[in-house]
């Protein structure tokens, strides 16, 4: 599921309205839904997005392996080469991993 509607889901499951989720976003309700209606917004966008709704964003091989690179180096790569969240999980995938977004551990 892309990370957009994964949101999406959660927004609805938990019947947010949109201004009630921008406050969660810390964004503006303009602000927020620009960047979800895009459909595919920064990594970093993103990876802010589902941090503020309780979710973090792990890196996991298709095989269930562990995964063979520093995954807080690569996302911060991804996060300063501005690239949209598209190309980051084609780039991930191309080499046999998935972004897995999960809830966060308390």
């Amino acid at each position: 599921m892309k990370a957009v509607d994964f949101i999406i889901k959660h927004i609805e499951e938990h019947n947010l309205n949109q201004t009630q989720a921008a406050e969660i976003a810390g964004m503006s309700r303009q602000n927020f839904w620009d960047k979800l209606n895009n459909r595919n917004p920064r990594f970093n966008t993103m990876t802010v997005i589902i941090d503020r709704f309780g979710y973090g964003l792990h890196i996991v091989r298709k095989d269930g392996k562990p995964i063979e690179f520093p995954e807080n180096d690569f996302f911060e790569a991804a996060s300063k080469g501005n690239l949209v969240y598209d190309a980051v999980e084609s780039i991930v995938s191309s080499m046999g991993y998935e972004l897995k977004i999960s809830e966060k551990a308390e």
